[in-house]
């Protein structure tokens, strides 16, 4: 069976978003790139949009605004190992405004060796921002890695008033 989603872009605050989902949850954030040709098996993208997406891209200008902490949009995981969607669920419990180090979200998993593995299932977050990966660091207090580079995740720290080494 072939699933079906749409997308939407819009470029707020000098960032380019393109949204995927259908009418009931996003699935996929693209920051500042368009979305990959192949995401996921049997899936087919199509240009479209609905009311969700309007809700997502006034949450998110309002969150670069700094008037937004938190999101409520219903979100929908498509992709994923176990243990990618573990992580990712840590991830998305650190609140607005801290950070973990990939050591410290490791160590919470049962095994602080996982820290590379951590940083690789954070490098597949679908839904990046929703699923906050720019909140964890390295263990030094640099920022670590971001998929959609190093100066967008400076920015989102510093839009939460996060203080970081650099």
């Amino acid at each position: 069976m072939n699933n079906i989603l749409y997308t939407r872009k819009e470029k707020i605050s000098d960032i380019l978003f393109s949204v995927l989902g259908n009418r009931d949850a996003i699935s996929f954030i693209f920051l500042d790139c368009p979305p990959k040709k192949k995401i996921a098996e049997n899936l087919t993208i199509k240009e479209g949009s609905f009311l969700i997406f309007d809700e997502f891209f006034e949450q998110i200008s309002e969150y670069l605004d700094g008037k937004r902490k938190n999101f409520d949009i219903k979100t929908k995981l498509l992709i994923g190992t176990k243990f990618e969607r573990t992580v990712w669920k840590k991830v998305a419990d650190i609140p607005y405004g801290q950070v973990t180090t990939y050591g410290e979200l490791a160590y919470s998993l049962g095994n602080r060796r996982l820290a590379r593995a951590v940083g690789q299932a954070l490098g597949k977050n679908p839904l990046p921002v929703i699923i906050p990966c720019h909140r964890v660091v390295a263990s030094s207090g640099k920022p670590g890695g971001f998929t959609a580079g190093i100066p967008l995740k400076l920015h989102l720290l510093k839009i939460e008033g996060v203080k970081y080494a650099q």
